[in-house]
């Protein structure tokens, strides 16, 4: 009888120390805001002394922060704020302060590049970062400016890719974060792409969890050539500048919106003011004001020139913290074009993502009423494939941000091998004088009911067939028009001459 108990708990050892983890079960958290570590509280100068003897007695570290005419602002974690809450003294919590009283190391980062890009980044931090980037890396990185905010900020342009490769054919990408200025997470995938595609990384994934795995942890020197060979990708880093110095430096409650007061991600022309009362506000003082006009705002006319000049064929808004892909339209009562290309290639760009929550990330349409996105006029106008992708966490402890960051790799990996190597046409037109032209083009076989329309990038109009392989459209340029079809399985490019001849 022993000797079947001992061989019972040697099985039940065996099982214990050879059954297989998968990633999501080595670190998950739902501790995903700023707020759930720690908090802000103030202290009467009155009761100064009194407090730092009961903090030295009970051995707890707090940080000070601030100090005006009346009190004194120290950061605390929740553990010791309770345990303070039972001596009889008084303590208030802050509601509203400048984020840098929260994450008041940012001073000390900025001291190095190194350090600066270990923790949450503001508007000088994100500037130097690709500057420096640019400076390092002239092949591959040119910035350009799109313009000011209105307190005088610029709007950076990057433009990644390799500049000394004069290959005409390669697929434009957009990305871009920061539409709201509180979401500083948005930089840290932007920042992290960029990094990768230059064979470098900010974030030491052996210094996490050793079961990573699974995680994109560098990209093949081959393969990062072949991305920036044939992809040029475009990325405005901060969209939200005024916002994010708002965040920062004045107050948590007014990083959301810019300058103005507007919702940015509620301003474009598209169904702006749609009339659902829960979509977008006209009161300047909700978190929802979708501005005064369609467009209205300098930094939505800045990327919706930047599109109609140079278009896109896939693009990624990066929000946070929905854990969420949202799938074109979001904007309520629209329908999308059949086939739905959006959502088939939505479902290869979620595949191996981990948010490191309960649920890992899906596929939506919307997370609540809204109208006046970047995405959706971007699908809408340009027929770029546009995707808003919610990140799995907020502001956590830096430490805990790194899993959403690198969780996040799969999807914008997977959205540029998509613009590689899906089949699609790409075609050019010519008028009876060897002059590139861009003629009306209707697909015959793609069902649109929001009248989309399609932009050419440099001449070119390149279509990804998704579902359908085959295309039928027809040519209108002037008195000229045109029937043509084709059945493509990889990449077909052609030149059409367009005469009455």
């Amino acid at each position: 009888m022993r000797f079947i108990l001992i061989l019972i708990l040697i099985l039940s050892s065996c099982t214990l120390t050879t059954k297989k983890r998968t990633t999501q079960e080595v670190f998950s958290t739902e501790k995903i805001h700023w707020y759930q570590y720690y908090q802000i509280i103030k202290i009467s100068k009155n009761n100064y002394n009194n407090f730092i003897n009961l903090i030295e007695q009970k051995s707890i570290e707090i940080k000070k922060v601030h100090v005006d005419s009346s009190y004194v602002y120290f950061k605390i974690s929740h553990y010791d704020y309770h345990n303070l809450k039972q001596e009889n003294l008084s303590i208030e919590t802050v509601q509203d302060f400048p984020f840098i009283w929260w994450d008041n190391d940012l001073t000390l980062r900025k001291n190095s590049l190194k350090t600066m890009i270990e923790g949450y980044k503001d508007y000088e931090s994100i500037t130097k970062i690709i500057f420096f980037l640019k400076e390092k890396y002239p092949q591959w990185i040119r910035i350009k400016e799109l313009g000011k905010s209105y307190n005088n900020k610029s709007i950076y342009l990057v433009h990644l890719t390799n500049h000394q490769n004069n290959n005409p054919y390669k697929i434009p990408v957009y990305f871009n974060a920061l539409h709201h200025g509180n979401e500083l997470l948005t930089i840290e995938y932007i920042l992290d792409m960029i990094f990768l595609l230059l064979g470098e990384s900010n974030i030491d994934i052996n210094q996490l969890n050793s079961l990573q795995q699974n995680s994109l942890k560098a990209i093949p020197l081959q393969e990062r050539e072949v991305i920036l060979n044939n992809l040029d990708i475009f990325i405005i880093p901060v969209v939200n500048p005024d916002g994010l110095d708002n965040f920062w430096y004045k107050s948590i409650h007014k990083g959301r919106k810019n300058y103005r007061n507007v919702d940015l991600n509620r301003n474009y022309p598209i169904y702006w003011n749609s009339s659902s009362l829960e979509a977008s506000s006209s009161l300047v003082e909700s978190y929802k004001f979708r501005g005064f006009s369609p467009g209205s705002e300098k930094e939505v006319q800045y990327i919706i020139n930047f599109l109609k000049n140079d278009s896109c064929n896939f693009a990624i808004s990066y929000h946070t913290y929905a854990n969420k892909i949202l799938i074109p339209y979001t904007i309520e009562h629209l329908w999308n074009p059949i086939p739905d290309r959006a959502l088939y290639f939505a479902k290869k760009i979620l595949q191996n993502s981990f948010s490191y929550r309960a649920k890992n990330y899906e596929l939506a349409r919307k997370l609540y009423a809204v109208d006046g996105t970047d995405q959706d006029w971007i699908y809408n106008r340009t027929g770029c494939i546009a995707y808003i992708v919610e990140g799995s966490m907020n502001l956590p402890e830096y430490s805990v941000a790194k899993y959403s960051i690198i969780g996040l790799r799969p999807i914008w990996y997977n959205l540029l091998k998509i613009a590689l190597e899906e089949p699609r046409i790409e075609l050019e037109f010519f008028d009876n004088k060897n002059q590139p032209i861009k003629p009306d083009i209707t697909i015959n076989n793609y069902y649109i009911f929001e009248k989309e329309s399609f932009s050419f990038y440099k001449n070119r109009w390149i279509f990804y067939l998704g579902p359908n392989k085959k295309l039928d459209i027809t040519i209108k340029y002037k008195n000229i028009e045109k029937n043509l079809q084709w059945e493509c399985l990889d990449i077909c490019r052609e030149k059409i001459y367009l005469t009455n001849i």
